[in-house]
């Protein structure tokens, strides 16, 4: 439907159509899922904010990361003209440093808690979007570096599965894997349509016209059309980031009722 859509347009009546057709049925598939015996997804799981919250930042955080896989190849082979061997090195930066950083992250985590490490390490999602969100092919390619270098340690730090699990109830802990494992791929797909619809929307804004592939005589245009993208992007890591801290104040005024009780 989303590619779909970019090349018949978002307004067409069929897309529309198909829109609400989704929504429709989702609506259906979570009133069967609360009056089925036996339902396919216990739906009681996301009655638990901590749960759902981490959740919801994970699959926010991984649509981003599909936006890095999508726009920083062409970016860097069609409007920077790197050959394939060289912008693969350099792409090679993120999981590099996410390979580093992860056992880091969950060391620290061991003590200071998975939801506090991500809620950090969401701060430092913010250098690379702002670098994508500004970057010009006169700048040094360097900065592009720096950028996807601290991408990786950011997504490495993330600590997206043991916030999940560790937050799931007992009798939640195999449906909780699954989810988390949907979460992830969701993300993963959610971000190569977002990116490659805001891309192109971008592009064929400031074109004046629609424009579904790469502008060989316009690279500005490109440019353009992935600094508009980055901007959803920031936003999503920002949201997230608003996410962690309700869970942690949350969780916090939850331990001070506890030790009130007790």
């Amino acid at each position: 439907m989303i590619f779909w859509g970019q090349v018949i347009g978002f307004g067409n009546l069929k897309i529309i159509a198909l829109i609400f057709l989704t929504l429709i049925l989702l609506i259906g598939f979570v009133l069967v899922e609360n009056h089925t015996k036996n339902p396919l997804i216990n739906l009681r799981i996301f009655h638990n904010l901590s749960f759902s919250f981490g959740i919801f930042s994970t699959m926010l955080v991984f649509t981003v990361g599909y936006f890095n896989n999508m726009i920083i190849p062409f970016y860097l082979e069609d409007t920077l003209l790197l050959s394939s061997a060289v912008a693969g090195l350099i792409l090679m930066f993120v999981p590099i440093l996410n390979i580093i950083s992860a056992p880091i992250g969950g060391y620290i985590s061991d003590h200071i808690g998975a939801e506090r490490v991500s809620f950090y390490a969401l701060f430092i999602f913010i250098i690379p979007e702002l670098i994508f969100i500004s970057v010009r092919p006169v700048w040094s390619l360097a900065w592009l570096i720096i950028a996807l270098a601290t991408f990786g340690i950011a997504n490495g730090a993330f600590q997206n599965n043991p916030m999940i699990m560790g937050n799931a109830a007992p009798e939640f802990q195999g449906i909780a894997g699954s989810i988390a494992s949907l979460s992830r791929n969701m993300g993963m797909s959610i971000g190569l349509a977002l990116a490659t619809s805001l891309l192109y929307f971008g592009i064929s804004l400031r074109s004046g016209y629609r424009i579904t592939t790469y502008p060989d005589k316009h690279p500005d245009w490109f440019v353009f059309g992935m600094h508009f993208a980055y901007i959803f992007a920031f936003g999503m890591i920002i949201s997230a980031l608003f996410l962690l801290a309700g869970l942690l104040y949350y969780q916090h005024h939850r331990r001070i009722s506890e030790k009130k009780i007790n």
